[in-house]
């Protein structure tokens, strides 16, 4: 297994890309200076402090002074293991008791806001909680050359869940050709003609909620968390949709 599969296998210790890149370099690096982990990450050195020093805090590694010097350990993988397991165990054990004090009320509308290309992989991961179809506008030729692995990160997990999604598309060269994948990827695209409609960020529609993200020139993405405005964007989809070839 390379190391670009393993970083994305522990995101499951929700983990940055950096913050796994910092823990499996003192992993492999036993003991040492922040200066040591910087240089096996790969990293500048004051980044890999300040990463250090949050998984620190989140008991990832350990510190202790060697000729007044920080040295940094990673925790075991295993001992890792053993904190998760024991956390859920506790929260499992209190969960009637919490269920027991919720209350059901009236859902207030929430916009969450994702800066930076790691935070906006976030965002799109949202979209793969959802229980209805995802409805959408994009072009794949926008997406790529910031998201390289978009397809294998983003499209196959979606598919993998069987989220079946429609979107919208420019008739440029690429969307067309990509027209053939669509039982492949679990969707149905259509196409709106390129001179009226050329698209410069993603739309999902999904559930209640509306996911807007823009790749350039800064990667964001927002996420709108409201029945009205998720029914109304999907009316307006579905209206352009009709008239899509």
């Amino acid at each position: 297994m390379n190391k670009n599969t393993l970083r994305k296998r522990l995101e499951v210790l929700n983990l940055s890309e950096k913050e796994t890149r910092v823990y499996l370099a003192t992993l492999e690096n036993g003991s040492g200076p922040a200066s040591k982990i910087a240089e096996e990450a790969r990293m500048n050195r004051v980044s890999t402090y300040g990463i250090l020093e949050t998984l620190l805090q989140r008991d990832y590694v350990q510190c202790r002074l060697v000729a007044g010097v920080k040295h940094f350990r990673a925790v075991s993988p295993g001992l890792l293991m053993e904190d998760k397991k024991q956390k859920l165990e506790a929260l499992e054990n209190v969960l009637p008791l919490l269920k027991s004090m919720e209350k059901t009320h009236h859902f207030r509308p929430g916009v969450r806001f994702f800066e930076g290309m790691d935070n906006l992989k976030k965002a799109y991961m949202e979209t793969l909680k959802s229980t209805t179809e995802i409805c959408g506008y994009a072009s794949v030729k926008n997406i790529l050359p910031h998201w390289s692995e978009y397809m294998e990160e983003y499209v196959l997990e979606r598919k993998k869940k069987n989220i079946f999604l429609r979107g919208l598309s420019p008739d440029n060269e690429i969307e067309l050709n990509n027209k053939s994948l669509d039982q492949k990827y679990h969707r149905e695209m259509r196409f709106l003609p390129k001179s009226s409609f050329e698209v410069e960020n993603e739309i999902k529609i999904f559930d209640n909620v509306v996911m807007i993200a823009s790749f350039d020139p800064h990667p964001f993405a927002t996420l709108i968390e409201s029945k009205p405005v998720a029914d109304t964007q999907r009316q307006i989809f579905e209206m352009m949709w009709k008239f899509a070839e």
